[in-house]
């Protein structure tokens, strides 16, 4: 029930059990944007440096499996692992904006104790997508056969571990713990380079014995993350969390499906006109843009939540310098990496790819060029995410999606053909850093958050963001003048 006293705290209809959820959640990102340190050392600080060790381990993690299975395998076997690790990495962006950019979003700044349930429900939920993901994987392998259906049939073993380990992740920064994030990326680390090791030592060629050992690293540090969080998952709350974040989870699902989904589908029309060589090409360019890879996570990873923060402390117009730092910033190290990667003696790669470094110079400048859009529009984007107006991002998206898939499936002559892809890129992502602003908030300085509503009669274990009380009279929430 809303509290409509003057002085009362606000109410939290959304999370029954929990009526100080807003209150204190407020107090803590008031303290943090005002630079007081955790008492637990977890100051922005730290915060970022342990962000940036996990990143730099997820990242060694996928380089390194695409590294080992590159120099150990054909370059078609190598192509098929390429175009199901694209397949991974679309599903795994679909659901992790369905099911925890929501939690990273809406209780970054909200009490440990509404947290610590929202954690439980969102990784819950991020494993029955998995589980989803990957069985409708496999029916895609059967029907496929050969080795591309092998591989795809594999994800059914991948995917529920790989997206639990990934909710981990989500949560330790929602929590302000990146150092779990850290340990659990170690962890999965640690025990996929064993079995890799293992792997490459006894001259295995087979793509699903490499698979096999991804997947072992996931799953023991998904399972490994629930001991870190003393999670218990369970399904009705997982359940819960899906339907009462439907609202901003369609937006941002839909923006994330659109927009990539526009380049699965023109990588899956190459497959099919120049084969699977062409695809791996394409994958394995995007590997050696690592740095970029890993300075884009951490910047994700670490700014979503601290615009939550400092969007609840002190308004929408305290995102406007943290976001022109970031394109700037981001900008600037695309540049240098591409730059290098360009100038790389081809005895230098072929020593990283073998056989396949040829096909991935080739397409290694129209891919470098989009990661700089990208860049650009990453001081955009984060705001809006942070703000939950996946409305905006949405119909960026849907500008952008159609000049990526038009683009990227121009004809060309010959090989030149798998340029289309990187070529088409760069059109879309024009788009997309040209119309994303840097937000400058609500016109009375209010805080332009997400408008959906909480779906009626749902049950406790529905998780929502706090609500604050619109009573006339009551507090306001922060940032946001009473209105007379």
């Amino acid at each position: 029930m809303l509290n409509r006293s003057r002085s009362g705290p606000p109410a939290s209809p959304a999370v029954p059990t929990d009526e100080e959820a807003v209150a204190t959640g407020q107090r803590s990102a008031e303290a943090l944007a005002a630079g007081q340190a955790d008492p637990a050392g977890r100051g922005s600080g730290g915060q970022a440096v342990w962000t940036v060790v996990d990143q730099v381990l997820s990242s060694v993690a996928n380089f390194g499996l695409t590294i080992v299975v590159a120099r150990e395998v054909d370059q078609l076997t190598a192509g098929a692992f390429a175009y199901a690790f694209l397949v991974l990495s679309f599903c795994l962006g679909v659901s992790r904006a369905i099911s925890t950019d929501p939690l990273v979003i809406r209780f970054s700044a909200a009490s440990p104790e509404a947290r610590a349930r929202a954690v439980a429900a969102a990784s819950g939920a991020m494993g029955m997508l998995g589980l989803l993901a990957g069985v409708v994987c496999a029916v895609a392998g059967l029907l496929l056969g050969d080795v591309l259906g092998a591989a795809l049939l594999m994800l059914l073993v991948v995917l529920p571990g790989q997206f639990l380990q990934d909710s981990w992740r989500s949560a330790s920064f929602a929590s302000r713990h990146a150092r779990r994030a850290a340990a659990n990326d170690a962890v999965r680390v640690a025990v996929q380079f064993g079995a890799l090791g293992a792997c490459a030592w006894t001259g295995v060629d087979d793509l699903r014995w490499y698979m096999a050992a991804w997947a072992l690293g996931a799953w023991t540090a998904g399972l490994f993350g629930l001991w870190q969080f003393r999670a218990t998952v369970s399904p009705r709350a997982s359940l819960g969390w899906l339907r009462g974040n439907t609202g901003l989870s369609v937006r941002l699902g839909a923006g994330y499906a659109i927009n990539m989904g526009a380049v699965t589908v023109t990588t899956t029309v190459l497959t099919g006109m120049l084969g699977l060589v062409a695809t791996g090409g394409l994958r394995f360019a995007q590997t050696v843009l690592g740095p970029i890879q890993v300075a884009f996570g951490a910047l994700t990873s670490f700014m979503i939540p601290m615009l939550a923060r400092r969007l609840a402390a002190r308004g929408p117009q305290a995102l406007r310098r943290p976001a022109i730092v970031v394109s700037a910033g981001a900008c600037a190290l695309c540049i240098v990496v591409v730059g290098v990667l360009l100038i790389l003696p081809s005895s230098v790669g072929e020593q990283l790819l073998g056989s396949s470094w040829e096909g991935t110079r080739e397409v290694m400048a129209p891919v470098g060029v989009g990661q700089c859009l990208i860049a650009l529009g990453m001081g955009g984007a984060l705001p809006l995410l942070a703000m939950g107006r996946a409305d905006l991002m949405l119909r960026v998206t849907a500008l952008q999606a159609p000049l990526l898939l038009g683009f990227g499936l121009r004809r060309r002559p010959g090989r030149d053909q798998r340029r289309g892809v990187g070529d088409g890129r760069r059109p879309g992502l024009r788009v997309r850093a040209g119309a994303l602003p840097v937000p400058p908030g609500d016109a009375d300085g209010g805080r332009p958050v997400d408008r959906g509503r909480p779906a009626r009669g749902g049950s406790r274990h529905q998780l929502t963001r706090p609500r604050f009380s619109r009573a006339r009279g009551g507090p306001a929430p922060p940032g946001r003048p009473r209105r007379r």
